[in-house]
């Protein structure tokens, strides 16, 4: 009777110890999905900027080109029709346009000192003579010139960290929805594109799946901060 009471009791501490491992692995699973969840909200948002910030991010490199592109042309007609009467008032047209120039710069490239010391020519009495509008010709065509790399390099890293934020949130969706960690295949599916390799790593049945743990050490908005 006794080894039957023994058999019970051990049964009984198997059973529940099973409960209770159950239990812990649930309330886990539980966690990580509300875990997961909270991400993927934050991940969205950031992916909303980051879309934006790419949008004006080639915006911003087409209008300086084509600002550029102008410049070349407005300066040359310009020193043309110095030639000679260098001492002469520019014509309210050019004076216009020169402003026009002035004020595109401005709106493109941010944080230029010199560009900043640039004033527009004011309308009112004398119109300047061809050589200042031609000396401010010249500087705004420096900068333009000296920014065309910050832009370039702007865009490539505004469509990298959106890179990175899509593949962020396809993870987090694959797993809102399928309650699983997604291989790389399944990121690539939804994505529709590649996906950065150092967001995955290899399992040991050699499969490559997305690194959670890498998102939960790091955290969604240092993993995809926005460039300023």
């Amino acid at each position: 009777m006794a080894k039957t009471n023994t058999d019970q009791e051990k049964t009984q501490q198997r059973t529940a110890r099973k409960a209770a491992a159950d239990e812990r692995r649930r309330r886990q699973e539980q966690e990580e999905r509300t875990r997961r969840a909270e991400q993927l909200r934050t991940a969205e948002g950031a992916l909303l900027k980051l879309e934006e910030a790419v949008r004006l991010a080639r915006e911003n490199k087409s209008r300086h080109q084509a600002l550029s592109n102008h410049l070349v042309g407005f300066y040359s007609e310009v020193a043309k029709l110095a030639k000679g009467r260098s001492l002469l008032e520019a014509t309210s047209l050019i004076v216009d346009q020169a402003n026009d120039i002035i004020r595109d710069a401005k709106s493109i490239v941010d944080g230029d000192p010199y560009l900043d010391r640039i004033k527009e020519f004011v309308p009112a009495g004398n119109n300047p003579v061809y050589p200042d509008v031609l000396l401010v010709a010249r500087s705004v065509q420096q900068c333009l010139g000296r920014t065309e790399e910050q832009l370039t390099d702007r865009e490539k890293l505004t469509t990298k960290m959106r890179r990175q934020a899509r593949t962020i949130v396809a993870a987090l969706k694959f797993f809102s929805d399928q309650n699983e960690h997604p291989s790389k295949d399944d990121v690539e599916s939804l994505l529709d594109a590649k996906p950065p390799d150092d967001w995955f790593f290899q399992s040991d049945d050699g499969g490559y799946y997305f690194d959670f743990e890498r998102l939960d050490r790091v955290g969604v908005d240092r993993s995809i901060a926005r460039p300023d």
